[in-house]
């Protein structure tokens, strides 16, 4: 546990790594600095090569689980929550695993737990679910998706195989949902 979080702070000292995600968060008071800044290892089913070299404990660890969708370095700033969502993919379970102490939490469905480093937290994201930080620290924790413990090797496979072939041709936005990608409808590219 010491190496991923001794590589989760070594991670978030790469600005140019990072992806901000703060305009999908709000502050709870005027003066807070809403921020959740990611560092992906897998986003959308693509591995990002680079961040498994430069964090190897972490890599390690993840190769260990069936991992999915994607994994991620999260830091929460003070002050802030990340709303109420879900997101709409019932094959895979969400993990959480806090690298410190917080006062922050999960809420899932109406129900909150608070984070403490090193318990991780395992629930279906496809439920409603939001994060607070109410803390004056930064929330860090390690996200990852994990394949539905239901599913075979050979419907993981499938699934794979259809996101591979549906991210060509289909897109995503949280705002207007799923949308046909015009360049390349009706064709295999």
């Amino acid at each position: 546990m010491i190496e991923i979080q001794n590589e989760a702070e070594a991670a978030f000292q790469k600005r140019d790594l990072l992806i901000d995600h703060s305009d999908l968060v709000v502050g709870r008071s005027p003066l807070a600095r809403a921020g959740w800044d990611c560092l992906y290892f897998r986003k959308e089913f693509r591995d990002g090569a680079d961040t498994h070299r430069l964090f190897p404990a972490t890599s390690a660890y993840l190769q260990r689980h069936r991992f999915a969708t994607e994994a991620l370095f999260s830091r929460l700033a003070p002050q802030t929550v990340i709303q109420p969502h879900s997101d709409c993919a019932n094959y895979v379970a969400t993990v959480h695993l806090p690298l410190s102490d917080s006062a922050a939490y999960l809420q899932v469905s109406g129900i909150k737990k608070g984070y403490s480093a090193g318990n991780a937290m395992i629930f279906d994201s496809s439920f409603v679910h939001s994060v607070e930080n109410a803390s004056e620290l930064p929330s860090d924790i390690l996200l990852f998706n994990v394949w539905h413990p239901d599913l075979s090797d050979d419907e993981v496979r499938a699934l794979e195989m259809i996101r591979h072939l549906w991210g060509h041709s289909i897109t995503f936005d949280q705002d207007s949902g799923f949308s046909e990608n015009p360049t390349v409808v009706g064709s295999w590219a």
